[in-house]
């Protein structure tokens, strides 16, 4: 029987050069087949690895590749290739054009691995100080002005950190927008801009939507390089919840349900209550409820 390929993701470094994981490393080494965002960053990371380009097939997979390029991606598993796409930065999937690519995998009937590594997204959640969950992440903010005031309307219903992408072009005029616009319906915002993350001149500012901060802060930065944009609202008191200890919190809700039950309350009121706090499916609570009902 006839081996088919793989689609493998691999994730490379943001910036450092020293983030390249061992496994990643030996793939790029070892693979022969690749699909890359940009051939000349690619092989511009295979030179700075010390890695030969000799004996590997590279084709530019982005945004514009054509349809007949990933049927001879497809071709390419069906006779046993293993094929690896690379971004220019981190994670193809974040931002990046592969998931046109991983569908028609997957639809085509064939597996998908990864080979994971370092991440912008991340990297900047660890660095902003603000809660990690629930945590919300949008890729690149709109390039229109009209349909960034539709993204901060938005935002004023959402709780948690919502992460974005934007360029330096763009991201002192975006934040303009979403700081005047955010910080006038009485919810607590906290911003945080992380800029060129893992690199020489990375920085990382931290500020409140009270009237000033954004004035204070944005003469600071240096509109070069790599930007994401954080943003932390707590539109409902969720974030409070979640900041506690996950399994504390479950103990707490499950004893005083039990004692509501053992009081005559309803499973499926309940049910609705917890569901709306903890912005769970409504079943599974009251699945608990009707087990916890034969106890009480």
């Amino acid at each position: 029987m006839t081996s088919v390929g793989k689609l493998n993701l691999l994730s490379v470094p943001i910036g450092h050069l020293g983030d390249i994981t061992i496994r990643a490393k030996e793939v790029l080494t070892s693979a022969t087949l690749f699909a890359v965002e940009d051939s000349r960053v690619f092989k511009k990371l295979l030179m700075g690895l010390g890695i030969s380009m000799e004996g590997k097939k590279i084709y530019s997979f982005h945004d514009h590749t054509p349809e007949k390029s990933i049927s001879l991606f497809i071709d390419y598993l069906k006779r046993g290739e293993d094929l690896y796409l690379v971004s220019d930065a981190g994670s193809p999937v974040i931002s990046d054009p592969a998931y046109p690519l991983i569908r028609r995998v997957l639809d085509s009937g064939f597996e998908i691995k990864t080979v994971p590594g370092v991440s912008s997204l991340i990297t900047a959640l660890e660095l902003s100080g603000l809660p990690p969950f629930p945590m919300h992440f949008f890729g690149f903010f709109p390039r229109t002005k009209e349909k960034r005031k539709q993204v901060a309307k938005m935002l004023q219903e959402v709780s948690g950190t919502s992460i974005f992408f934007e360029s330096p072009q763009r991201v002192r005029e975006t934040m303009d927008e979403l700081y005047d616009q955010l910080r006038v319906d009485g919810v607590k915002t906290k911003f945080v801009i992380a800029r060129e993350l893992t690199k020489k001149f990375e920085s990382v500012y931290r500020f409140s939507g009270e009237e000033g901060e954004w004035n204070r802060v944005k003469d600071e930065i240096v509109y070069k390089g790599e930007f994401v944009v954080l943003i932390h609202r707590d539109n409902e008191g969720i974030g409070a919840v979640f900041e506690q200890n996950s399994g504390v919190v479950r103990e707490e809700l499950t004893q005083i349900a039990l004692r509501i039950l053992q009081e005559g309350g309803k499973p499926k009121l309940i049910a609705e209550l917890l569901s709306s706090i903890l912005r769970r499916d409504k079943k599974e609570i009251y699945d608990l409820m009707v087990s916890l009902s034969k106890k009480a």
